[in-house]
Order: C-alpha cells, then structure tokens, then sequence
C-alpha cells in the first residue's frame, strides 16, 4: 500500500512560521519510530519551494558517515557526479558543505541523526562548531530528525555541544483519531475505534490494514501471524526509547502481559524485590508515552 500524506496541518503550520524567521533556522524534530517524521519533513521541505538536501544517516563507521553525508550534498550540487570527494574529518565536511551551499536558502535535512551521534560522538560537536562559524550567517535551515528519544533530547540538554543552538524543536506524535477515516473510509466510527484501540495513530501501523478486509481479518493477518510486522515491534520500541541493556523492560511487559498488576507479583514472577521494580517501572511508562 503506497504512503500517503495525511493531516499533520498543525505541524506544516509550525514549521513554516519557523521558515519564515529572518535568519537561519536550526530544528529538532524526534518522535517514536514510525510516526511518520521522515514523511511530515520531506512533504513539508517539497511544498517550501526551496532547495533540499536529504541524508539519512545509519549505524556506520564515522568515516562511512562523512562519505555518506558528502555524497548527499554533493550530488545535489553536482547532478549525477560519481566522483565524490573524500575528507578525513567533518571539519573539513562542512567547510565543503557550506562552500557548496553558499548563500542559497537551503534545507538541509540530516535524519535519523540519533544513529550517526551513537556512532560518532564527536559528530555533535563538530556540528556544533559548524553552525557557530559557518551556517547561521547564512539563509541556511538544518533540520536533525531522529527516533531515538533519549539521543535526540539529550542534545537539547545543558551539557550537549549543541545545547542553545536550536531555535526550534517539533515533537512529533501520533495523529488524531479524525485521521482514521483517510485511512480505512469503509468501516464503521466504532470499527476505527477499534482499530485506534489497537495501534493509536502510528501511520505506519495504519498503513498495514487493507481497508477493503474486514477489522478482524486484518487483526487476524497482522496481529496473530508469526511474520507479521507487530511480532518485534514491541522490543524495537524499547530499545528506542531506553539507552542501555532492555532485558528487565521486556520481562516486566511480559509479566503484566501474563496479569502481574501489582510490584509485589510482578518482582516476585523476576525474582526482584519490588523497591527495585519501581524506578525500571516509571523509566518504562515516561518512555513510551515519548518522554524519556
């Protein structure tokens, strides 16, 4: 079933005032994997009018991540050029980057940036010297999109190179329950709550019903096959949404999945005094209400 665009006005709305500043612009957009960021930011920068550069980073060595980012801009610059440019720094990269973008009112979108700062951790100070010497005089807007939470705030934070330079961020959530309709316009209002009850407003989750079967055929087809998509989605999410080792997570949904409701049941099934239940418990919840 093809992507498509639907509703997120309110999100265009924000980022086209943010546009629309005097000056350069530098945002943080993040959300939970499969929100739709990556379509939300390529839908927005299209209908801009202005030039684009796209790269989306991924859990390479950092040489491989330089290369990679280079490639992107230099091929937008360079239309159909296979002789690339290697650098052995990000120094040099974004001298490069910002010799080639010059004065153009560019966006350069960098996703996915949460795998890139995993595997290189200089990668956000090197950013950081960047746009102090070399970006924001100039009509340039970076957007750093990511869906690991935890990475992405944490470059909001006091400690982070990039801490105060931001001039704006956009979390993205799950769309409304409106949006059900564009999605699935045969069924029912109390069909679509079912579904809404089921995978909230993930597009991506949505994406998957077929909308000419029945709700339960699609429960059936998507929920209850071994190959289905929503099998290992659950641990992906935590691994997302938590920055260390996800075994105790996972054993405490498996215990309340098994009807443990209290700490005491829930410690006692892990073999864990329920005082050291509590903290992993509130780290869980913030986590995957987007918050960690």
């Amino acid at each position: 079933m093809p992507h498509k665009f639907v509703g997120r006005q309110r999100e265009i709305a924000e980022l086209n005032a943010v546009l629309a500043r005097p000056g350069a612009q530098f945002i943080l957009v993040y959300g939970r994997r499969r929100v739709g960021k990556t379509t939300l930011i390529l839908h927005w920068a299209g209908q801009t009018g202005r030039p684009v550069i796209y790269w989306v980073a991924a859990r390479d060595t950092p040489a491989q991540l330089r290369q990679g980012f280079m490639r992107a801009v230099w091929q937008w610059a360079h239309p159909g050029s296979q002789a690339i440019p290697r650098f052995a720094s990000w120094q040099e990269v974004f001298a490069a980057t910002a010799d080639l973008i010059g004065n153009q009112p560019v966006i350069l979108i960098m996703d996915e940036f949460s795998y890139a700062a995993e595997s290189d951790p200089a990668l956000a100070s090197h950013l950081q010297a960047a746009w102090d010497h070399l970006f924001k005089e100039r009509p340039l807007t970076i957007v750093l999109a990511g869906s690991h939470i935890g990475v992405m705030v944490e470059q909001m934070s006091y400690n982070a190179p990039l801490y105060g330079r931001f001039t704006a961020q956009l979390p993205v959530t799950p769309l409304a329950f409106p949006a059900l309709a564009d999605f699935l316009p045969r069924y029912t209002a109390a069909e679509r709550v079912a579904v809404y009850a089921v995978v909230g407003g993930i597009p991506a989750y949505l994406e998957q019903f077929d909308p000419a079967q029945s709700l339960s055929a699609n429960l059936k087809g998507l929920l209850m096959q071994r190959t289905g998509l929503f099998r290992s989605e659950p641990f992906i999410l935590i691994g997302d949404v938590i920055r260390r080792e996800t075994q105790t997570y996972e054993a405490i949904l498996k215990a309340i999945a098994a009807g443990n409701r209290t700490p005491a049941d829930i410690g006692g099934l892990l073999d864990r005094p329920a005082s050291y239940l509590s903290p992993n418990v509130i780290k869980l919840a913030l986590g995957c209400a987007g918050r960690v």
